[in-house]
């Protein structure tokens, strides 16, 4: 066997050591106020890697400062950078930043102010505390970020926003992750459409802490929708309120309606609801959520639900029928008509009393619609309080009184080739013709089912 060549070996073993102690000594930790008096002296002595810590509450008079090496600027416990005017805070200049654990506060109001500016790839933002004086009505723009064009690997993540006009914006073509985020009373972030960012887990404010909206999708020199299921966004991110400005009209993933509000901007937000639900059908996103106030709404024609969405009732809500003059032709002459949905994504109504009146004939579903009732009560219809044309209509907790020609018909209807079929889980039919079928158009494909044990 050879011998250990101990001379040879203890050269090389220093070289290594000597090479990582470099190494270790190039990734230093730089302290402001201790080692540098500001931010910005401390980065232009840094080399790239370094990390830059802010210690106490720092207030940066001398903006913007320009971070245009690959550092972690971060904030010992407790930090807090204090900003005012209108220039940037922080300018990202290099690939790879970070800006981590840190407090930013912007202390002046109604002074307009994008607070970092993100300009070069890879950037991420953690756990920071990033808000301003923003109330909503305010005038002012502030925000916590501007991310330019084409700017990719954005990373921002378990942070808080709040008071600011909006936590971000992002130009054409920006790609990364939105994720764990707290944001609340703000008017929402702003993506152009032909992002690639995706948004996952985050939280938003509610009651007095609400947002606006909390993501809105605009338009701006783009010709591409990258998002074309907001609501499957919106389910990602604790059923976030979305607005989608590529379609006309826009659409949101949830809209709100409230017959006792007192805002007017009657934009289907929460602070802005709509006060009747026909103006949100068109607005509401195919999947979405109508969230109806406790109230009483009133209609004089017929209210078609030609799209697969749920419209929820949020406590008591009565629809009225409100017009002696109510037409009589088909596909007028129902207080409601659902003329869509699939089993996979059905038309779902939730918690609502329909009062016809004596005006009309009640709810219709129609041509191969699928529709799933819920609490649905319906009473004084001209007609049969629940029609089942050529559609699927699956009942639980549904009631009817006072219906002139009983609860629920179950025919195809003229012309009608899809199967006509019903299903009651529970409820109470209180009419002398409970569910009846008088059979005129049953054909082999026109077939009539009905699944209601113990009618």
């Amino acid at each position: 066997m050879k011998k250990f060549n101990k001379l040879l070996f203890r050269p090389l073993l220093m070289a290594m050591i000597t090479f990582l102690a470099i190494n270790v000594v190039q990734a230093a930790t730089i302290n402001v106020p201790d080692d540098y008096t500001t931010i910005q002296a401390a980065i232009d002595a840094a080399t790239a890697g370094d990390v830059i810590q802010i210690n106490g509450t720092y207030v940066e008079t001398n903006t913007p400062v320009n971070i245009n090496k690959s550092l972690t600027i971060q904030g010992a416990t407790s930090a807090k950078v204090q900003t005012s005017g209108t220039d940037y805070l922080f300018k990202v200049l290099a690939d790879g930043i970070v800006i981590k654990d840190l407090e930013i506060e912007k202390t002046d109001d109604n002074v307009n102010q994008n607070i970092i500016y993100v300009g070069s790839n890879n950037f991420e933002l953690d756990n920071c505390n990033i808000h301003a004086q923003f109330a909503m009505g305010d005038s002012e723009v502030t925000r916590a970020l501007e991310v330019a064009g084409s700017v990719t690997g954005i990373n921002i993540h378990d942070n808080t926003f709040h008071s600011l006009r909006q936590p971000g914006y992002f130009n054409n073509s920006v790609s990364g992750n939105i994720t764990n985020n707290y944001t609340h009373t703000t008017k929402g972030w702003v993506v152009v459409t032909d992002c690639s960012i995706t948004f996952t887990g985050n939280t938003w404010g509610t009651g007095s802490e609400v947002n606006y909206y909390d993501i809105a999708l605009i338009v701006q020199s783009s010709s591409s929708n990258n998002y074309t299921d907001i609501v499957a966004v919106s389910e990602a991110n604790n059923n976030a309120i979305i607005e989608n400005q590529f379609y006309s009209p826009a659409l949101l993933s949830i809209v709100h309606v409230d017959a006792n509000t007192s805002a007017t901007g009657y934009n289907g937000s929460v602070l802005d609801p709509y006060t009747d639900i026909s103006s949100a059908i068109p607005r509401v996103a195919e999947g979405g959520t109508v969230n109806v106030a406790a109230g009483t709404y009133e209609l004089t024609s017929q209210m078609d639900i030609n799209k697969a969405v749920s419209i929820e009732g949020q406590g008591t809500v009565n629809i009225n029928a409100n017009n002696s003059s109510w037409s009589t032709l088909n596909g007028e002459k129902h207080l409601i008509g659902i003329y869509a949905g699939t089993l996979a994504n059905p038309v779902t109504i939730t918690n609502i009393t329909m009062n016809c009146n004596d005006q009309n004939f009640g709810l219709n579903t129609y041509a191969n619609a699928y529709g799933v009732l819920n609490n649905v009560t319906i009473n004084n219809g001209k007609g049969a309080g629940l029609t089942v044309n050529g559609s699927t209509i699956i009942a639980t907790d549904l009631n009817t009184s006072d219906n002139a020609w009983g609860s629920v018909n179950v025919d195809p209807g003229s012309g009608v080739t899809d199967p006509s079929v019903f299903t009651l889980n529970s409820g109470t039919l209180s009419e002398n013709w409970q569910i009846w079928s008088d059979g005129t158009y049953v054909t082999d494909d026109a077939t009539v089912t009905v699944n209601a044990p113990g009618y």
